[in-house]
């Protein structure tokens, strides 16, 4: 029996805006887990298959409301199930339509192409579904791959109203074009057969998904740029940071042998008791200033005096056993970010902390087995703030920070290592990980 194609079987529809929602919740965070959410997941999966059958016995005038009611559901489907709000929903579910108007389209046409006048001995609605379900699952496993992509870089974060309302145009527009052979065959833009009709269709709803993609990548390589200009930015900061203390710490440094001289000087003129406790009181205090860090890599060494000057002045306990040795590998700018990221992070999160007893951070760096390890500790006790798994700033102006810890990562895979971040018992402790075995280490 002839397939007729311009019926495509409307269960087959609604599965494909199940599916390619799906992958939109896969990769979100759910507003609820374990069997409600599997309950609403394939609770809507009926719904929808239900609401696709049912609306296929209105009238023609009814088609386009219908359709319109279809999207609507998805969207509803997207916001119930994950935490995104109805902006970034309508822009998912707008997205979800547009795929899946065009893999039914496309099974629909292949599998007209395939099986028309041949199904004899098989009965026919099996051999649909399982032509269905191979198709919609390489469509599936293009987008999932896609939606997994987009998900990692998280830029879908930065999603604004001109982006949803960019891909509603894009949806509506494609829709429209290639469903406009269903209603007219008489324009300029539709087909006169059902093979023409459906071959405009899925060139069309193909062109949609292209346009959706394009428009995806667009905002993926402006989110990436930005990620990079406030990398460079930190590195930049650190950096200079580094050469004004290097600058600084030289001055302080001459000042401390000129005084030390001066004083030798007076004390040989005179020697009275009083005179000599005043002048060791100033050998003291300008002693604090004159004492270097020696770590063995003159950068690390200005960075970790420049850093205990600050916490000396915000009354906090800075210890740290490091071999600077070790990261000779490193280069400057390297260097400079990483400490300095992580040292400015600490202090930010103890210098409030009204026990001055509890300031604490400490710092460890030293080589075992061909790994470097690098411990970064301080004390804590506001709760900290958690994204899809990842650490972010607890500063109210979140837009200008939040970089610190990607910069620590970025640099650490840069030389083959890892982060990992544990925080717990009020310690928050940050260990890098990087191999040694790659690098020379002078």
């Amino acid at each position: 029996m002839p397939i007729d194609l311009i019926n495509v079987p409307r269960e087959i529809t609604a599965l494909a805006e199940w599916l390619f929602a799906l992958v939109i919740i896969i990769f979100s965070r759910k507003r609820f887990k374990g069997l409600r959410l599997y309950g609403v997941i394939f609770g809507w999966l009926v719904f929808q298959i239900a609401y696709m059958v049912g609306t296929g016995y209105l009238p023609l005038g009814f088609w386009i409301p219908a359709m319109t009611g279809a999207v609507l559901s998805v969207t509803l489907f997207i916001y119930v199930t994950t935490d995104m709000n109805l902006t970034a929903s309508t822009l998912f579910a707008a997205q979800s339509f547009v795929i899946a108007e065009f893999a039914a389209s496309l099974e629909w046409q292949f599998y007209y192409f395939i099986f028309n006048d041949a199904l004899v001995n098989m009965p026919q609605i099996y051999v649909e579904y399982m032509f269905a379900l191979g198709v919609y699952g390489l469509i599936f496993t293009f987008t999932f791959l896609l939606q997994k992509r987009y998900s990692i870089k998280r830029y879908i974060l930065d999603m604004k109203q001109n982006d949803m309302i960019s891909m509603i145009t894009i949806a509506v527009m494609i829709f429209a074009i290639s469903n406009l052979s269903f209603l007219d065959i008489h324009t300029p833009l539709t087909g006169r057969n059902p093979e023409e009709i459906f071959y405009i269709r899925t060139l069309v709803d193909l062109c949609g998904v292209i346009l959706i993609y394009m428009h995806h990548e667009h905002h993926l390589s402006l989110h990436t740029k930005g990620e990079l200009n406030a990398l460079q930015n930190a590195f930049q900061k650190h950096y200079n940071q580094y050469m004004s203390s290097k600058e600084n710490l030289d001055i302080i440094n001459q000042r401390y042998h000129d005084l030390k001289h001066q004083i030798a000087l007076i004390r040989a003129e005179t020697d009275s008791v009083r005179r000599e406790q005043f002048l060791n009181e100033i050998e003291r205090d300008i002693t604090s200033y004159g004492v270097k860090t020696n770590t063995g890599n003159h950068v690390l060494d200005t960075i970790l005096t420049s850093k205990s000057m600050i916490c000396v002045k915000q009354d906090i306990t800075f210890t740290f056993v490091v071999d600077g040795k070790q990261l000779g590998f490193m280069n400057i700018v390297d260097l400079t970010s990483l400490f300095g990221n992580a040292i400015d992070n600490a202090i930010e999160s103890v210098k409030t902390l009204e026990d001055k007893e509890k300031r604490l951070i400490k710092l460890t760096v030293y080589a075992q087995n061909q790994l470097l390890m690098i411990k970064f500790d301080n004390y804590y006790e506001n709760a900290l703030k958690y994204e899809d798994g990842y650490l972010v700033t607890t500063k109210k102006e979140s837009v200008y920070h939040g970089y610190g810890i990607k910069s620590i990562k970025s640099i650490a895979e840069k030389y083959g290592g890892t982060v990992t971040i544990n925080p717990g018992n009020q310690w928050f402790t940050m260990y890098i990980l990087i191999p040694l075995s790659h690098h020379i280490v002078e």
